[in-house]
């Protein structure tokens, strides 16, 4: 795969920091595409973190849009993998709608209580004014319903939960 290839070239002494005619270098394409083995194999060979493309973003700026991507395809793994890496919780899209947001419109139940488990902000709405619980009941997400109004509600113990829907349960 890429990280054997990479990791062979890095041997031969292949500079870690090239860039292409827009300035973008390996570790600006790996954050973009999401591949976090390869983030990791490049920052671990010292590529420059700060490289700014002629865009005028550094890598990190790139994740992002893998972000927000695998937050749409509900791929989990990626989802958590780049947050592990410090990415903002709150990131946006063009149109201003934050990763909770997102994960709410499309139906997706296990990022938005993976986002839901790291603090995401419950208040924060689209451009348009819309939040992610808007956005489940009018989809009619109602797995997505329970898991925002129970976030909204707060209850400190489960006890005070409404006896048909446990906030903390798995799945």
């Amino acid at each position: 795969g890429h990280i054997s290839t990479v990791e062979f070239l890095l041997s031969k002494n292949a500079d870690v920091n090239l860039s292409q005619n827009d300035g973008n270098t390996a570790l600006h394409l790996a954050w973009q595409n999401g591949n976090m083995a390869l983030v990791d194999c490049l920052i671990k060979n010292a590529a420059e973190q700060k490289a700014i493309n002629q865009a005028g973003f550094a890598p990190v700026s790139m994740a992002a849009e893998a972000l927000i991507t695998s937050v749409q395809k509900g791929d989990l793994g990626k989802v958590k993998s780049i947050l592990d890496r410090g990415i903002s919780i709150e990131t946006k899209n063009k149109t201003g709608s934050t990763l909770l947001v997102i994960a709410a419109i499309y139906g997706q139940t296990a990022i938005v209580k993976e986002l839901l488990e790291r603090g995401a902000d419950t208040n924060a709405t689209c451009s348009e004014g819309f939040s992610a619980l808007w956005y489940a009941q009018h989809e009619g997400y109602s797995n997505i319903v329970s898991l925002l109004q129970c976030e909204y509600s707060t209850p400190k113990t489960t006890s005070e939960l409404p006896r048909d829907i446990n906030c903390h349960s798995s799945g």
